[in-house]
């Protein structure tokens, strides 16, 4: 009997082929992987053009107000008016009466306008002062006993002074007038109204005009005005 040896082959171990790595895949990984991305800044608007607004943002709401409940019982707030002034009716005109008022204001008086000469001398210009009282009311046409009150005040910026004449139920007034050699003529007061009497006579009768029934020239040492 023979014994035999057989060598019985090892089985050769096979290599498992590595698989290969995907082309989408980055075989490793990048520097910038492991960093946070940054968000680009928005590209600014162009000029003349407004920006637009994201979607999120919201503009200023005008809120209203309420007005709080009323309760039961309360009454609505009235704002008082102002009461209402009664219109008085009109007035027939009554010609004695307007005529009657008018004298006691010395406005249409009816009288003829007088102009004249007054010689005053070396003396002021003082109604009241007694001499110069008694000569001067007689030639104006006003009784002896006529009180006579100065104005207080202001009197005017052509004026050297202003005087009231209370003759009976007639008043008066009393102006002294500045003259000025070199104002033109038609820019004095008493030429003026005289322009304006012989254009239209009428006027003197005429209540809602105050118009002069006497105008003196004043003068002074030989004859200077």
């Amino acid at each position: 009997t023979t014994a035999s040896t057989m060598h019985t082959p090892l089985p050769t171990p096979t290599a498992t082929p590595r698989p290969l790595p995907s082309p989408l895949r980055s075989p490793m990984p990048t520097p910038m992987q492991g960093m946070r991305r940054m968000q680009s800044p928005p590209p600014a608007p162009a000029r003349g053009r407004p920006a637009a607004m994201p979607r999120h943002w919201k503009g200023p709401v005008r809120m209203q107000s309420t007005p709080p409940p009323r309760l039961r019982g309360d009454s609505p707030a009235r704002t008082p008016q102002t009461p209402r002034t009664p219109r008085t009716p009109a007035r027939a005109p009554n010609p004695q009466q307007d005529m009657g008022a008018a004298k006691r204001g010395g406005l249409g008086s009816g009288r003829a306008l007088e102009t004249g000469e007054f010689f005053l001398g070396s003396k002021s210009f003082d109604p009241m002062h007694p001499e110069l009282r008694s000569q001067l009311l007689p030639v104006l046409g006003i009784q002896a006993g006529a009180d006579i009150e100065k104005a207080k005040g202001v009197q005017g910026g052509l004026n050297d002074g202003i005087w009231f004449v209370r003759n009976g139920t007639e008043e008066l007034v009393l102006k002294l007038v500045k003259f000025d050699p070199r104002r033109p003529e038609q820019l004095v007061e008493a030429e003026c109204f005289k322009r304006l009497y012989r254009e239209n006579p009428e006027i003197v009768h005429d209540a809602q005009v105050a118009f002069p029934h006497h105008i003196l020239r004043l003068l002074g040492d030989r004859g200077v005005r």
